[in-house]
Order: structure tokens, then sequence, then C-alpha cells
């Protein structure tokens, strides 16, 4: 995990193979920079976007991880929904900002 530096994958080797319903307290647990990233630059809201963990993106989004991040192949974690075509982790990412915009809160 890296924040602007150095890497350490501990915590991204721990959140391996955990089922859905775990991640969430898991990434808020082991991740202190929410917008850390690993060696391909992708960010925890990256990780739970491009594997479909509702949830977790939601609940990431809610505690302050930011949506515009780019990863290494300059894509945010929308676009990788996009891309995977998982239209459930885009409404996830649209309803979860939308709350943070109406409501000015951020939950942690």
């Amino acid at each position: 995990m890296a924040s602007g530096g150095g890497l350490h994958r501990d915590p991204w080797e721990r959140i391996r193979g955990l089922p859905d319903p775990a991640l969430t307290g898991v990434f808020l647990a082991l991740f202190e920079d929410l917008n850390a990233f690993n060696e391909e630059k992708n960010t925890p809201l990256h990780w739970a976007c491009l594997n479909g963990h509702l949830e977790v993106v939601k609940k990431l989004i809610l505690a302050g991880a930011d949506v515009s991040v780019l990863n290494s192949y300059e894509r945010t974690p929308m676009d990788e929904a996009v891309t995977r075509g998982k239209m459930d982790v885009i409404d996830a990412i649209n309803t979860a900002v939308a709350q943070v915009e109406l409501t000015g809160i951020r939950v942690s």
C-alpha cells in the first residue's frame, strides 16, 4: 500500500479471498489511508469496484475514499466498473456520491 510513495502489500494480501460482507470492516480497519494504492495504483475503491463488492464501494465512498483518483491505466474506480460491465457497481457509486453531496456528511 502506498500513499504517494512506498508500497506496503500486507493489507492487500490480507483481503484477498474474503467474502463480500467481511470486506467492508476489513477495508476500513486495514487501510489508514483510504486512497492508498498498490503497485498498479489501484486504491481500495478501485479494488472493490473491479471485484463487484457493492457494500464495500458504498462504505468506502461514505468514509471518504476519492472517486476521481486515477490508477496506472488512467482509470477511475467508475471507469473500471464500466470497463467490466458492472452496472450494479456504477449504481452503488452514484448512490453513495449523491448521498455525500446531498447531506455533506461522510461516515467514518
